[in-house]
């Protein structure tokens, strides 16, 4: 990644397998956090005046994030910018969101290809058409390797403490790390938020962008999204063993343009498609008087 900022980094992994045409509010929720993103970058990298534990955009060179924020330009505490953040008219933000996306895009580190949904059958048989994001496959794992080993070190660093929080609020963090992996990240958050540093000012902030309910109940209803969307692929017949299995959506996957590594065998399999883990599993759909053979694939959590 040419310019690996804050922004950056959770922008490739908050919005990677996400369809571009998303809307609702937690699309909404993740297009404040990527704001947020910009805002704490440029406080990390020292673009940001502060004075006592408050900061002024009045000299910050990040003119789009700076027109956006403006007129408040008057010193004031992290949690006051966030809720500031919060309170931003939504068509601001999603024309903010847009320009930054696009410009990824431009640089190659994220594509916008066709969307998974697009392999499901009742998707397929009404014709229908959509895109999402792909972080570019290199960057991406790049990416994930080093946040994961640095987070979970004795000594992880400010922007990628502020990373998880990101992804914590957005709810996103699953797409990082597996069930095991969240409970021990959960378990550092109180060493987090106990901090004197920037990272630990943001581990006391919250941001609910209009969500109903505590934050844990969000993250929870999340995970439980994550388990109940399926994506039903025809496979024409029913394959005696997993492998076949495996190859026949691996094939028919490929050919749409999908990236897919295959990152367990047994019982139930696991593929990699687009940078996101997918358990498969035979399945066969009742149409009319006919049985339709196929795989369903789900998140693997």
């Amino acid at each position: 990644m040419a310019n690996n900022t804050l922004a950056n980094q959770y922008c490739l992994i908050a919005f990677n397998g996400k369809e571009v045409a998303d809307a609702g509010i937690v699309q909404d929720r993740r297009n404040r956090c990527l704001v947020t993103a910009c805002f704490l970058g440029n406080l990390l990298s020292g673009k940001i005046q502060s004075c006592d534990g408050k900061y002024t955009i009045r000299y910050m060179e990040d003119s789009e994030l700076s027109d956006l924020l403006s007129p408040q330009t008057e010193m004031r505490g992290l949690g006051a910018w966030i809720e500031y953040i919060n309170d931003i008219p939504e068509s601001k933000i999603n024309k903010f969101k847009e320009s930054f996306v696009n410009n990824l895009v431009e640089k190659g580190e994220l594509d916008i290809v066709p969307s998974l949904q697009e392999a499901d059958y009742e998707f397929r048989l009404s014709n229908l058409k959509a895109d999402q994001y792909r972080g570019d496959y290199t960057i991406y794992h790049q990416v994930i390797e080093r946040y994961k080993r640095n987070i979970f070190s004795d000594n992880p660093e400010t922007d990628n403490i502020c990373l998880t929080w990101l992804l914590v609020q957005s709810g996103d963090l699953h797409d990082v790390f597996s069930g095991e992996e969240v409970t021990k990240l959960e378990s550092l958050f109180s060493k987090f938020s106990q901090d004197d540093s920037v990272s630990g000012e943001v581990f006391r902030c919250s941001l609910e962008t209009g969500l109903k309910g505590n934050l844990k109940s969000y993250l929870i209803r999340m995970a439980e999204k994550f388990e109940k969307e399926t994506i039903f692929i025809e496979t024409e017949k029913m394959f005696p063993d997993s492998e076949e299995c495996m190859t026949a959506v691996k094939n028919i996957l490929e050919s749409n343009g999908h990236i897919c590594q295959v990152r367990q065998t047994g019982k139930v399999p696991v593929m990699e498609i687009d940078n996101v883990l997918y358990n498969l599993t035979p399945a066969a759909k009742r149409v009319r008087v006919i049985n339709i053979h196929g795989v369903r694939l789900s998140r693997h959590i």
